[in-house]
């Protein structure tokens, strides 16, 4: 006849029976809480004197008392009970191990946050740092870049006046240089020229004749265009400034006393051919033949009728009888629009 659990009336195998020592019930293993492996573990002699749970409640009547007969007037405990108080206990001792592992965790976390937190603090704490002394080193170099400014501007106002005076002082020897010389432009070149004869031949017609000695130099100098078809201008360096301006007077009252046609040309010097003006002037400097190009195209453009220059300074004149104006830079042309 097959056996029955007494917890849970179902059938029970001959391998899974376990018995108990006093009364004899049946139990399915997994009845009392027990584990397929931890049955098969069991030995014979453990399970020869197993007690149910009914059997275990029993009266000790003293130390030498081996009574269990079960106590008078209790209840039995059924298995499912014990297997419910089981539970419930495992349950909460589940319970206190998740809250301790929880509440472990939570303190490792804190203390790593706080430990994060601390780094993260020491490292801004640290850039801080670095910041202030870097801003301290460029105020710093910026007082001292300010005041080596200040020093620079200084210095380069005093060496703006001092290109100023220089330049000044170059233009005044500039025109002193020149004050023996004069410009001869149109003559036309030829290979065995003689430069000096031309000049004499210049001074027989014009009234200025030219001693030994009055003509330190005569040559000719370079084209400031090369692709210019003009022969390149003569210039003479005279004995002294007197000689030069007695020799461009004369030039000037011959050229004012004659008609456009027989004004100072290539056929008073004897050459053959078509005549062409010969026109002379005034040595004149870079800067002041610069300013001599301004003031001409100044009167092109304004309608105004004269423009000369004198011992290397340029004028200009509206009209006959007009005031004469100076022109000693380029601002004087802004003045006079």
């Amino acid at each position: 006849m097959p056996l029955n659990c007494v917890a849970c009336s179902s059938p029970l195998e001959s391998k899974e029976l376990i018995k108990c020592s006093l009364c004899a019930s049946t139990y399915h293993y997994l009845c009392i809480n027990m584990t397929k492996e931890n049955y098969s573990k069991l030995s014979v002699s453990y399970k020869s004197n197993w007690k149910c749970p009914t059997c275990k409640v029993v009266t000790k009547r003293g130390p030498q008392n081996t009574d269990s007969t079960p106590v008078k007037g209790a209840d039995p405990v059924s298995s499912a009970e014990c297997n419910v108080n089981k539970l419930t206990q495992d349950f909460q001792i589940f319970k206190d191990d998740i809250l301790k592992s929880l509440c472990k965790s939570q303190e490792e976390q804190k203390r790593a946050l706080l430990s994060l937190f601390d780094e993260k603090f020491k490292d801004i704490q640290q850039s801080l740092d670095f910041l202030s002394s870097t801003y301290d080193l460029v105020k710093q170099d910026l007082e001292v870049a300010k005041n080596d400014t200040h020093l620079l501007k200084k210095e380069n106002e005093e060496l703006r006046s001092d290109v100023k005076i220089l330049k000044s002082r170059l233009s005044l020897f500039e025109k002193e240089s020149r004050a023996c010389n004069l410009e001869i432009h149109c003559v036309p070149e030829h290979r065995n020229e003689n430069l000096i004869n031309v000049i004499e031949q210049i001074g027989r017609i014009t009234g200025s004749p030219i001693k030994d000695g009055q003509i330190l130099k005569c040559t000719r100098i370079a084209k400031y265009n090369k692709e210019s078809p003009r022969p390149r201008s003569v210039l003479v360096k005279f004995f002294s400034p007197l000689i030069r301006d007695n020799f461009y007077a004369n030039i000037l009252t011959f050229n004012k006393s004659k008609s456009n046609d027989e004004k100072l040309n290539t056929s008073h010097l004897g050459l053959a051919g078509e005549k062409r003006g010969i026109y002379i002037m005034e040595h004149l400097s870079p800067e002041a033949k610069a300013l001599q190009a301004q003031a001409r195209k100044f009167k092109k453009e304004n309608s105004w009728q004269f423009v000369w220059s004198r011992n290397g300074n340029i004028f200009l004149r509206k009209n006959i009888s007009s005031d004469v104006v100076y022109v000693k830079n380029e601002e004087v042309f802004r003045h006079l629009l």
